[in-house]
């Protein structure tokens, strides 16, 4: 099996279940949308968050790609940045738990960044972030000895922002023989970077998992044409298309992923990191893209019932199930 390495924003993940909804009003949260820890309110936050009930792990949204890869037995690093606190040990401890390589290199002046579920007593929720010290990843703090042993670079897209940090990873990716994958992000990033988005995967990214909106933006079409733009100028196309589902082309090869059937639909915050994990798993096991597909669709369907990111035991233990399908070649298209 290949190995493979996010480069992505090292949040730490939590998972918050206040008792009370003036808790939003408190911390100035919108209910439904993603909200930003202004450094103001970072202190009234996080008192908050430990006097309410709440998990933590190691999260962001390629450490949650890595970490799911892991889980599934994959051979998987991850670059970002923490600062030198508690919640930074906390985030290596727990990366590496999971079986993920870390690269974290320390700012000795900013905290550690995070991204917080809030899941109210209706079931509702809310979002919420501070970058802290995940946004301060420079094109200094890369080496050579991060990339080498790797097969695949997993790219944030909200990290082109840094375009010099950005470059200097793919050309030391690149140096080192990677594939790179790019995850483009949100429709106003694809928009204001359009350049360098398009500059990029002329020339260095190999696979792009992209959403509907992001792909019509980039490329100034609607999707059919988008999709087919943007297959002639990369070897591997993921594009989510809606509530219908997944593109997938290689080449002139194209096919449809259908998401798989749930109960209950609670939470798609991490629908697309899991299923790029459950595609990444087969691409790195030399898979066809059918069975690819099928992997990430299966993520997909568990993680999005579920608040947050984190699954049960069961549910890893149905996708282990999925791996042993996979690998016993067993028929897959009911799935798709």
């Amino acid at each position: 099996m290949d190995k493979i390495i996010g480069l992505g924003y090292a949040l730490l993940g939590v998972h918050m279940k206040p008792e009370r909804e003036e808790l939003l009003a408190e911390m100035h949260l919108v209910k439904g949308g993603m909200n930003c820890i202004e450094e103001d309110n970072l202190l009234k936050f996080k008192y908050i968050v430990e006097t309410t009930k709440y998990r933590k792990v190691s999260g962001g949204l390629v450490g949650v790609t890595m970490r799911s890869l892991a889980r599934l037995g994959a051979a998987v690093g991850f670059i970002g940045k923490v600062g030198n606190d508690e919640d930074g040990i906390f985030y290596e401890k727990s990366i590496k738990k999971t079986g993920v390589e870390p690269f974290l290199p320390v700012d000795a002046e900013a905290s550690t960044g995070f991204s917080a579920t809030i899941v109210m007593p209706d079931g509702s929720c809310a979002w919420a972030y501070y970058l802290g010290a995940a946004g301060q990843l420079q094109a200094e703090d890369l080496g050579m000895e991060m990339f080498r042993g790797y097969a695949y670079l997993y790219i944030e897209g909200f990290l082109l922002q840094n375009h010099g940090m950005i470059l200097r990873a793919i050309e030391l990716a690149k140096e080192a023989g990677l594939q790179v994958c790019l995850d483009m992000g949100i429709c106003q990033l694809a928009a204001e970077e359009r350049e360098f988005f398009l500059s990029l995967i002329n020339k260095y990214v190999d696979i792009v998992f992209v959403g509907e909106q992001e792909i019509c933006t980039l490329m100034g079409q609607d999707f059919d044409g988008a999709f087919a733009a943007l297959g002639r100028i990369c070897s591997v196309v993921v594009a989510r298309q809606g509530t219908s589902g997944w593109q997938i082309r290689k080449g002139t090869e194209e096919m449809h992923v259908m998401p798989q059937k749930v109960k209950k639909v609670l939470d798609i915050t991490g629908e697309s990191n899991y299923f790029a994990a459950g595609f990444l798993y087969g691409l790195t096991s030399g898979y066809a893209l059918e069975k690819c597909g099928y992997m990430g669709a299966a993520m997909a369907a568990e993680v999005a019932q579920v608040a947050g990111t984190e699954l049960s035991p069961a549910a890893w233990k149905r996708l282990m199930a999925c791996v042993e399908t996979l690998a016993g070649n067993v028929e897959v298209s009911r799935g798709l």
